[in-house]
C-alpha cells in the first residue's frame, strides 16, 4: 500500500506542477493522501482480497469508473489511474461519485488504490 500512496503523491505533484489541478484540487488531493496514510497507520486497512474485490469487481465495472493516463511509467508501462467519476470531483444525485482514486493499472494489471484499500470506507453508490 505504501508504494501506491507514494505513486499517488508523485502523480499529484506532477499534475500540480503542470497546472492540471486547481489550488483547491491540490489541497483536496493531499488531504486525501494524508487520510489514507492515517488509515494505514491505525490499521484501518482492507485485506488484499477485499480491496481487489472492491476495485476490480465493483469499481472497474462501474460506469462511473474513469481512467486517465498519469504520464508516469513504471515497470516498462504507463500507469493509469482509475477514479470514481472525474478525479477529485464529487457529484451528488441518484448516481453519486466521490472523485476518489480507486485503482491503478500498470501494464494492464489493475490494483486497488486509495479508497477501496481503507476497510471503513464505502462506495457512494452503495456497491460495496
Amino acid at each position: 500500500m505504501k508504494d501506491l500512496l507514494e505513486l499517488g503523491v508523485d502523480l499529484l505533484a506532477a499534475k500540480a506542477m503542470s497546472g492540471e489541478l486547481t489550488a483547491e484540487n491540490v489541497w483536496l488531493a493531499f488531504k486525501g493522501a494524508t487520510k489514507y496514510r492515517k488509515a494505514m497507520a491505525r490499521g484501518d486497512v482492507a485485506s488484499t482480497e477485499l480491496a481487489y474485490l472492491r476495485a476490480g469487481m465493483q469499481c472497474a465495472k462501474c460506469d462511473a469508473h474513469t481512467l486517465r493516463d498519469t504520464g508516469i511509467e513504471r515497470d516498462g508501462g504507463m500507469v493509469l489511474a482509475g477514479s470514481c467519476g472525474p478525479l477529485l470531483e464529487e457529484h451528488g444525485g441518484p448516481e453519486p461519485t466521490c472523485g476518489c482514486l480507486v485503482s491503478v493499472t500498470v501494464n494492464g494489471r489493475l490494483q486497488a488504490a486509495g479508497k477501496p484499500m481503507v476497510r471503513s470506507e464505502s462506495c457512494p453508490r452503495r456497491k460495496w
